[in-house]
């Protein structure tokens, strides 16, 4: 046994399931950081099929500062489907992993019977292989935002960024995450 946990001593594990959760869990994500400590883990990356993760992780790592605790967020129907919004918020706030529709997917119905109706295509998975770009500040921009306003007496309907209005179905089918 002691074999085992020197394989542990410094390791991260990336894929770990703890509880509250809908589904029964061994153990909370206090007490698998707790764990990870007593094996002389470096960290865990904490999973939940239905919630993001990423707060989880900061304030398991506040009570555990002794071991690295991260999260992240899965694009299950709970998280919006496949929701670039999710995404970008989840890493914003510090997530390490994005992963790809689990409980919510047309593979897991195919071989558990339940749920699952997002289905990956070949877009799509290529897709997932893109990085992130980091957002920069260009003045240039906010330039022509108010060079290209209305005048003050000017009314008209307030308009949404863009980049805050939730995908409807149609841009959903356009990533290629076609339901049945």
């Amino acid at each position: 046994m002691k074999l085992d946990l020197d394989l542990l001593e410094g390791a991260t594990d990336l894929h770990l399931h703890a509880g509250p959760s809908v589904f029964p869990r061994l153990m909370d994500a206090v007490e698998t950081a707790k764990a990870a400590r007593a094996s002389c883990m470096r960290g865990v990356v904490i999973k939940h099929h239905h919630t993001p993760t990423v707060d989880r992780g900061y304030f398991v790592h506040k009570a555990v500062p002794e071991i690295e605790v991260y999260g992240g967020v899965t694009l299950n129907y709970a998280a919006g489907g496949l929701n670039p919004f999710a995404v970008d918020s989840a890493l914003r706030l510090g997530g390490k992993i994005v992963w790809m529709p689990s409980v919510d997917a047309q593979n897991h119905k195919t071989h558990f019977g339940e749920l699952g109706k997002i289905r990956i295509t070949p877009r799509l998975r290529k897709a997932q292989h893109l990085q992130r770009r980091p957002r920069h500040h260009d003045p240039r921009r906010q330039e022509t935002k108010a060079r290209d306003r209305p005048d003050p007496g000017h009314r008209s309907r307030s308009r949404r960024s863009r980049s805050h209005v939730p995908p409807g179905p149609e841009r959903v089918q356009s990533l290629g995450a076609g339901g049945e």
